[in-house]
C-alpha cells in the first residue's frame, strides 16, 4: 500500500497512474487523475469542492511542487483555502448559530415549560396508539383461533343434519 500524493488516501501501488497537474507530471491514484482531468474551462461544483478539500488536507507525502500546482489551479477558480493558525478568523467573522428546534425558533426563545408540555402530549399520544395496536393484535389473534373452530362446527352440523352421515354409514355397511 502506498499513499496518494494528491489526496493522501491509501491506494494499492498497482492503481497509481501518471497524471498531469498544470504541466507537472506526478503519480497519483486513478480517482485524482479523473478529478484533475475534469478541470477544464468550467469545472463543476463537485470538482471545486474536491479541490478545496484536497488543498485543506494535510498530506505529509505531498511535495512543495505539487502544493504549488494545486494552489495555482485553485487561484484560477478563486477558491478559498482554510486559514492557517497564524491568522485565525476574527470572532465577528464567524457565524453565530443557536440550536434550532422548529423553523427559525431557538431554544432561548421557546418557553421550556411549553416545550416539556408539548413533548409530554406527544408521548401520551404515542402511548394511546401503542395500546390501540396491542388491542387490535389481541383481537386478531383471537379471531385467527376462533373462526376455524366455528367453521368446523358448522361443517359438522351440516354433515349430520343433512343425512349425509346416515347415507355414508349405509354404504359402508353394504360394502362390508
Amino acid at each position: 500500500m502506498a499513499v496518494c500524493e494528491i489526496c493522501g488516501c491509501k491506494t494499492d501501488s498497482l492503481d497509481f497512474v501518471e497524471g498531469n497537474i498544470n504541466g507537472l507530471s506526478k503519480k497519483m491514484c486513478s480517482f485524482c487523475q479523473k478529478q484533475l482531468k475534469s478541470f477544464g474551462d468550467n469545472p463543476g461544483e463537485a470538482q471545486l469542492r474536491w479541490l478545496n478539500a484536497v488543498l485543506n488536507k494535510d498530506v505529509p507525502e505531498r511535495g512543495d511542487d505539487t502544493v504549488a500546482a494545486l494552489s495555482e489551479i485553485s487561484k484560477k477558480f478563486n477558491l478559498k483555502q482554510k486559514q492557517t493558525d497564524d491568522n485565525p478568523p476574527a470572532e465577528d467573522a464567524l457565524p453565530k448559530q443557536k440550536p434550532k428546534i422548529k423553523g427559525n425558533v431557538t431554544v432561548e426563545e421557546v418557553d421550556k415549560d411549553q416545550l416539556i408540555l408539548e413533548l409530554l402530549g406527544r408521548v401520551e399520544k404515542l402511548e394511546k396508539t401503542l395500546i390501540m395496536m396491542r388491542r387490535k393484535q389481541i383481537i386478531k389473534s383471537i379471531i385467527e383461533i376462533i373462526v376455524p373452530i366455528i367453521l368446523g362446527i358448522i361443517i359438522l352440523i351440516i354433515f349430520f343434519s343433512s343425512g349425509l352421515f346416515d347415507t355414508l354409514s349405509d354404504l359402508y355397511s353394504n360394502f362390508v
